[in-house]
């Protein structure tokens, strides 16, 4: 059974590989997001089997000038274990470590190209509710989509 924890700078190149073989980020902005870490910032998340082998990687922080949103940068899982709950196991621990420290609202952002429809169907899946989007974010043709999900109730509820 694949477990979840907070990720370690030794797990970084890992990380890396994850992320290129999905193709989300070019391998140098990776590399400078991994350098510049920093746990006051953000926090990674490391999925990984009984063996220790890392399959899964996710990446948040803290939403500067926010009373507590959380903004999930990134969220990778090896692609031969995709499709078996794997992402959705990391997101569950990211948000609980989240709403114990007091989260009050977790955002993500995919994109809007027929590529990424597994991914914005995922995050539906997963409790989150399609917010908006931005037209040409990423580039010119590729929108910015934004789904966000309630860490706990509204101070008014």
């Amino acid at each position: 059974m694949p477990t979840v924890r907070v990720g370690i700078r030794a797990d970084f190149v890992e990380y890396e590989r994850i992320v290129e073989e999905n193709n989300l980020i070019p391998p140098d902005e990776m590399r400078k997001l991994t350098m510049e870490y920093d746990v006051s910032i953000g926090t990674w998340f490391t999925c990984s089997t009984e063996e220790g082998k890392v399959i899964g990687v996710a990446y948040c922080a803290l939403e500067k000038v926010t009373n507590q949103t959380i903004n999930m940068l990134l969220l990778a899982v090896s692609r031969d274990r995709q499709g078996l709950g794997i992402g959705s196991l990391i997101l569950k621990f990211a948000e609980e470590h989240y709403r114990l420290q007091g989260g009050r609202l977790m955002l993500v952002e995919t994109s809007g190209l027929d590529e990424f429809a597994k991914a914005r169907s995922f995050y539906a899946k997963n409790g989150f509710s399609k917010q908006g989007s931005v037209q040409d974010f990423y580039q010119d043709g590729d929108d910015k989509v934004i789904y966000t999900k309630r860490l706990k109730a509204r101070s008014n509820e």
